[in-house]
């Protein structure tokens, strides 16, 4: 953590950033920083997957795939296996759409619409607060 850096990331040349009709999420998959752009407000939503291939580099943005147009999505959660992405459906479901056979599968995981957000987690043995410092078993480290 100690030499990382942040840094702009150019969105592709071909995307007006001031359509506010159109939606745009920034996931990682594949390792690859991915581009999701949908529109805000449709009945049937098509969402357009852009990948970069070199790293800040704007033109190596390439359009990889259109999912839809679909209907009661609203919008792309996270990817997940490689092969499926995570969507919040129009009536408060999380729904899975496989790149690979194109089907959209209900999951049991419901919520409020238009609530659902996603954090992804990276197991690590390195304590964010603690640094090098080995925690003992009262937690004191963490001033509980």
């Amino acid at each position: 953590m100690g030499n990382e850096e942040f840094q702009v990331i150019p969105m592709p040349s071909a995307l007006s950033l001031y359509d506010y009709a159109m939606c745009r999420s920034l996931f990682v998959w594949n390792g690859r920083i991915a581009l999701v752009i949908y529109p805000r407000k449709a009945i049937e939503k098509s969402f357009q997957i852009y990948v970069m291939k070199e790293y800040g580099v704007r033109e190596s943005w390439t359009k990889i795939l259109t999912i839809g147009p679909l209907t009661k999505v609203e919008m792309p959660l996270a990817f997940w296996k490689n092969d499926e992405i995570l969507m919040e459906g129009s009536d408060g479901l999380v729904v899975s759409y496989n790149l690979k056979t194109q089907e959209l599968k209900d999951l049991p995981i419901y919520g409020v619409p238009k609530s659902f957000a996603t954090l992804v987690y990276i197991n690590s043995l390195v304590s964010v607060k603690g640094g090098n410092r080995m925690l003992d078993g009262d937690n004191r480290d963490f001033d509980w």
